[in-house]
C-alpha cells in the first residue's frame, strides 16, 4: 500500500472558463464574477481544512497542478492567495514543481510575471493546433499568433519549463503546420493527444448528424505516428503515450498518477489518493460550494483499499509509460503475481510483438501503444 510519507502531489481544479470548446467533457463552467469569488473562498478552506486519513503531522508536498477548466483565467493575486494557502498547510518541499494550465490570449505578459513571481515555475499552454483554420474549427477562442505570443512572453520573464499540448485527429488537420511551428516554439514538453468526443459534447452531436467531418481512425493513427517520430529530432523523449519531455522535464506531477503516488485533489470533481484510498469531491461547482460552506468538505465518493483492484489499476496505468511497470513491485505492494494472474490474456499481445517481457518489466512497445485500450482491458 502506498505510504502516507511519500511526498504528495497537489492537484487544485479551478472549473472557469471565458466559453466552453466544443470537444470538452471536463467539470467546467463559464466565468461568473460573483460566484468565482465564493468557489476560491470554499477551494482555500477545503486546503486548510485538509486532513486525509485523520493526519496531523506536516505533510511534504513535491508537485502542485493548477487544471481546469482554464486556470489561467485567474489573476496572479488569486493564484498567489491559492499557493500562500497551500503553503500554510503543507511542507512544500524547495524544488516543488508548480504547474499551471494556461490558453493562449487568457493571461498577458504582466500576468505571467505574476505567475512566476508567485512561485509557478512550469506552464501547461493548451494550444491544441497550430493551423489557424483548425483552432476556428474546433471553437478555441485563440489563433496561432496567442500561441506564439505566449512562448514569448513566458520565455522573456523566466520561465523554463513549458508544455505545449496538441490534438490529432481533428477537423481539417494539417500535421506539417503543427510540427513546423512545434520545432520553432522548442518546448521542453510536449503531449499530443488523439480527440475523443464523449456523447454528450456538441462536437459529438455535430458528427453524429452529418454535420461534421472528421479524419478517420487510420488516417489519426498516422498523424500520431509522424507526430511521435518528429518529435526525436527536438530532442523529445517519448516516455509516456501521449507525451514527450526533455531529459528532466518529466511531468513530476502527472507521474504521481501514473507511477501509483499519493495526491490530493482540492476543487470541484477533484480526485484524491492517500494511503491506498481513493476519494473525489462532487463534479458541480456550485455543489462543491454548497458542501464546502456546509461541512467543510465535498467528498461525493470513498474507494476503500482494495489490492487486486489497486494491482490493476497500477498495470493499467504503469504500462502508459515506455519503461512499463516492475512485476516484482507489484508483487510485494499488492501480493498479486502478475503472470499468474494474467498471464494467459496478456500472451497474444507478447506473440504479436505488441508488449515485451523482459527482466521482470512489462511494456508496451510502440506498437502496442496503439493498441493500448485492448491490453488495458485484461485489467479492467
Amino acid at each position: 500500500m502506498p505510504k502516507a510519507s511519500e511526498p504528495l502531489g497537489i492537484y487544485i481544479h479551478i472549473p472557469f472558463c471565458r466559453s466552453i470548446c466544443p470537444f470538452c467533457s471536463f467539470a467546467t463552467a463559464p466565468r461568473q464574477g460573483a460566484f468565482e469569488q465564493e468557489y476560491l473562498r470554499a477551494l482555500k478552506r477545503e486546503i486548510v481544512g485538509a486532513r486525509p486519513d485523520g493526519t496531523k503531522d506536516s505533510l511534504r508536498v513535491d508537485s502542485i497542478y493548477f487544471g481546469g477548466g482554464t486556470p489561467s483565467v485567474l489573476s496572479a493575486d488569486q493564484v498567489r492567495e491559492i499557493l500562500e494557502t497551500v503553503r500554510w498547510r503543507f511542507e512544500i518541499a524547495p524544488d516543488t514543481e508548480i504547474s499551471l494550465e494556461l490558453d493562449p490570449g487568457t493571461a498577458d505578459r504582466e500576468t505571467l510575471a505574476g505567475y512566476h513571481a508567485a512561485g509557478v515555475n512550469r506552464l501547461s499552454v493548451g494550444g491544441q493546433s497550430l493551423n489557424g483554420q483548425v483552432l476556428q474549427a474546433i471553437g478555441r477562442q485563440h489563433g496561432v499568433e496567442e500561441i506564439e505570443a505566449t512562448f514569448r512572453d513566458a520565455r522573456g520573464i523566466g520561465f523554463r519549463n513549458v508544455n505545449l499540448d496538441l490534438m490529432v485527429g481533428l477537423p481539417g488537420e494539417d500535421l506539417e503546420k503543427d510540427l513546423t511551428g512545434l520545432a520553432a516554439l522548442r518546448p521542453e514538453h510536449a503531449s499530443v493527444y488523439i480527440l475523443e468526443l464523449a456523447s454528450e459534447v456538441p462536437m459529438a452531436k455535430e458528427k453524429s448528424r452529418g454535420h461534421l467531418e472528421l479524419p478517420d481512425e487510420v488516417h489519426t493513427l498516422e498523424s500520431y505516428c509522424r507526430a511521435r517520430d518528429a518529435m526525436t529530432s527536438l530532442e523529445l523523449a517519448h516516455y509516456e503515450i501521449s507525451n514527450f519531455a526533455r531529459p528532466g522535464y518529466q511531468s513530476r506531477h502527472n507521474l504521481k498518477y501514473w507511477t501509483d503516488q499519493p495526491y490530493l485533489g482540492f476543487g470541484a470533481s477533484a480526485h484524491s489518493y492517500f494511503a491506498g484510498t481513493r476519494f473525489w469531491n462532487v463534479r458541480s461547482p456550485a455543489r462543491y460550494v454548497e458542501k464546502i460552506d456546509q461541512s467543510g468538505a465535498a467528498t461525493e465518493t470513498t474507494e476503500p483499499y482494495e489490492p487486486q483492484r489497486r494491482a490493476a489499476e497500477h498495470l493499467f496505468t504503469g504500462l502508459r509509460r515506455a519503461e512499463g511497470v516492475s512485476l516484482r513491485k507489484v508483487e510485494t505492494r499488492y501480493g498479486v503475481s502478475v503472470m499468474k494472474r494474467y498471464g494467459e490474456k496478456l500472451q497474444p499481445f507478447v506473440d504479436l510483438g505488441l508488449v515485451r517481457l523482459s527482466d521482470g518489466n512489462l511494456r508496451l512497445t510502440e506498437k502496442g501503444f496503439l493498441v493500448s485500450n485492448e491490453v488495458f482491458e485484461i485489467f479492467l
